[in-house]
């Protein structure tokens, strides 16, 4: 499992606002 894709995942979702 990769954390970093999650991570930016996470990240891009909070942007989408």
């Amino acid at each position: 499992m990769s954390f970093t894709f999650f991570y930016l995942q996470s990240i891009r979702e909070n942007f989408r606002i």
